[in-house]
C-alpha cells in the first residue's frame, strides 16, 4: 500500500485517512475479525472469495506512513492475533497454517492464507517495535526523532566534530574519529537494515562501549554524530532518572527501563554520568553503592545479548569502575576521548586563535592548545573577542589563566584495572575525582590548615610546570582567598 508522501497531502487527505482508518477498527467484530464486505470473485462452482482479513491487516501494518495512526489501535490488533490461536491448524512440530474459511468445503490449512498470516506477525512485530521506541523516550522524558536511512560513507559521518588524537602516543595520522567509523558506527550502519528487519547484529558489530575522558571532551555529542549516521533515535538515561521516584525506588526504576531496552531495537542509548551505578564494590565502602553495581552488571550483559541496540556509557571516571565491567558480555570497546588536536581548533576558530597566537609569547603554543578540551577552547574563543588587536597584556593574561587552569584540573591516572581492551595506558581526569572518592570511601579529613597548605602547594607547582613548559618567567599569579 502506499499513497503521496506526506508533505505532499492536503489537510483534507489526512482527515480522510485517519477516518477511514478509524472505520475500518470501529467495524471489528468481538471474535477479532470483520464482517465480510463484497466479494472480490464469485466462482460458481466454489462460490464468492472476499478479502482475508489477515492480508489486509499485512498491507495496512506495513504501510510506514500508517504507523503513526495504527499505534493507537494496538488493543484492537491484539485482539486479532488473538483470535488466530483459536484458528490455528497445529501441524505437531512447532508449525502452524491457517485457512481463510472462504472454501469451506475444502478441509486443512490453506498457503496463501498461511502466508498473509505470517506476513501479518511479522508487520506486527514491526510496528510494536516502534512502539517501543517511543514508550522508552517517553518513559526517559526525551524527544523521540525516529528511525531514518542511515548514511554511507565517511565523510558524512560527524562533520563538525573536532577529531583527536587516538592515543596519548600515536601520531598526528592516527586519529578517534576514524578509528570510531571503521570499529563502530560503519558495521552498525551496514547492518541497520538488518536490524529493521527484526535479526540481530552479527558477531562482528559491536553493540556497547564506554567513552571516558575528561569533562568537555565532547563525548555526549560524538555519541549523538553516531546515532545520526546509523539513522536511529539517541536517548540518555542520567541518573536522575533512577532516583525520580525516591532512594527506595532505584531498583524499581532499573528493573522497568532495562526491561524496556532489552526489548527495543534499532535505538542508540546514552548512560550518562553513570558512575555510581557501577562503582568498585571493593572500594566503595556504602552498602547502597555495592548493591547498585551488582544489580546493574546483569542488566548490561543483558541488552548487550539481545544485540539489537547500541548502549553507550560516557564517564569522567573510569578508575572507579568496578573491574567486572571488563569481563566478556558486557562492553564490546573502551575508548578514550582525548582533546581535539590543534590542527581542529585552528581550523574551528581561525581568527580568534589565530589573534591570540600573534599575542601571546608562547615557544610551545600549538602544544599547549592541543591540551585544552571542547570547552576550554571555546571559552578561550570567546574571551579572545573581547580584547583588543593589540592588548598583549589581555591576551597574555587570559592564556595563562586557561592553562594553568587546565594543569590544575586534569592529572595522569593509573590504567583502569581489568580492561584488557583499553586503547591508552592513562585516563585524565578531573581533580575533583580524588576528592569525591575520598569522601565515598570515607578516609579520614585533613584539617584545615593542612588542605590550604596543600593548595597552595600544588598552585606553587602549577606555576613552575608552567615556566618550564612554555620556556618563560610567568607574570600573572592567580590571588588566592
Amino acid at each position: 500500500m502506499s499513497y503521496r508522501e506526506t508533505s505532499k497531502r492536503t489537510p483534507t487527505e489526512l482527515e480522510i485517512i485517519r477516518s477511514a482508518v478509524r472505520v475500518f477498527f470501529e467495524s471489528q467484530l468481538p471474535n477479532g475479525g470483520w464482517p465480510p464486505s463484497r466479494p472480490l470473485f464469485h466462482y460458481p462452482d466454489s462460490g464468492s472469495a472476499y478479502c482475508f482479513d489477515y492480508e489486509t491487516l499485512a498491507q495496512l501494518l506495513l504501510c510506514a506512513e500508517l504507523q503513526g495512526s495504527l499505534l493507537q489501535y494496538l488493543p484492537q490488533i491484539g485482539k486479532a492475533t488473538s483470535a488466530l490461536d483459536e484458528t490455528k491448524f497445529d501441524f505437531g512440530n512447532g508449525t502452524y497454517g491457517w485457512a481463510s474459511n472462504q472454501t469451506t468445503q475444502l478441509p486443512g490449512p490453506e498457503s496463501w492464507a498461511t502466508g498473509s498470516v505470517y506476513l501479518f506477525l511479522y508487520a506486527l512485530d514491526r510496528l510494536l517495535a516502534e512502539a517501543i521506541r517511543r514508550a522508552i523516550a517517553a518513559e526517559l522524558e526525551v524527544p523521540y526523532t525516529g528511525v531514518r536511512t542511515s548514511k554511507k560513507d565517511f565523510a558524512n559521518f560527524a562533520p563538525k566534530f573536532l577529531d583527536c588524537p587516538w592515543s596519548a602516543t600515536s601520531n598526528a595520522n592516527k586519529t578517534l574519529k576514524p578509528k570510531i567509523f571503521e570499529l563502530l558506527v560503519q558495521p552498525l550502519a551496514k547492518n541497520a537494515l538488518v536490524v529493521g528487519q527484526g535479526q540481530k547484529l552479527p558477531p562482528d558489530a559491536h553493540v556497547s562501549a564506554i567513552f571516558f575522558g575528561p569533562p568537555g571532551t565532547s563525548k555526549t555529542e560524538i555519541v549523538d554524530q553516531i546515532a545520526d549516521f546509523v539513522g536511529w533515535p539517541a536517548v540518555v538515561v542520567d541518573p536522575s532518572y533512577f532516583v525520580k521516584a525516591g532512594l527506595d525506588q532505584i531498583q524499581a526504576q532499573a528493573n522497568r527501563i532495562f526491561r524496556m531496552l532489552a526489548a527495543a531495537e534499532e535505538l542508540v542509548v546514552l548512560f550518562d554520568e553513570f558512575d555510581e551505578m557501577v562503582r568498585n564494590r571493593v572500594e566503595s565502602e556504602e552498602l547502597l553503592s555495592r548493591f547498585l553495581t551488582t544489580a546493574m552488571l546483569p542488566k548490561l550483559a543483558r541488552i548487550n545479548k539481545e544485540r539489537r541496540i547500541l548502549f553507550v556509557v560516557a564517564t569522567n571516571y573510569i578508575d572507579s569502575f568496578d573491574v567486572a565491567i571488563s569481563r566478556p558480555g558486557r562492553f564490546d570497546l573502551v575508548l578514550q576521548m582525548m582533546p581535539p588536536l590543534a590542527s581542529a581548533k585552528l581550523a574551528r576558530w581561525p581568527d580568534e586563535l589565530g589573534k591570540l597566537q600573534r599575542l601571546v609569547v608562547d615557544a610551545n603554543f600549538q602544544l599547549h592548545l592541543a591540551d585544552l578540551t571542547y570547552l576550554e577552547t571555546k571559552a578561550l574563543a570567546d574571551g579572545i573577542r573581547s580584547i583588543g588587536d593589540q592588548d598583549n597584556v589581555q591576551a597574555q593574561a587570559l592564556w595563562d589563566n586557561t592553562l594553568i587552569d587546565c594543569i590544575l584540573n586534569k592529572r595522569n591516572d593509573r590504567p583502569p584495572r581489568g580492561f584488557q581492551n583499553q586503547r591508552v595506558s592513562t585516563a585524565r581526569t578531573s581533580s575533583h575525582d580524588s576528592d569525591d572518592r575520598e569522601q565515598t570511601t570515607q578516609e579520614p579529613a585533613v584539617g584545615e590548615s593542612t588542605e590550604k597548605q596543600a593548595g597552595v602547594e600544588q598552585e606553587a607547582e602549577t606555576i613552575q610546570t608552567w615556566k618550564a613548559t612554555s620556556g618563560r618567567e610567568v607574570k600573572f599569579i592567580r590571588p588566592r582567598l
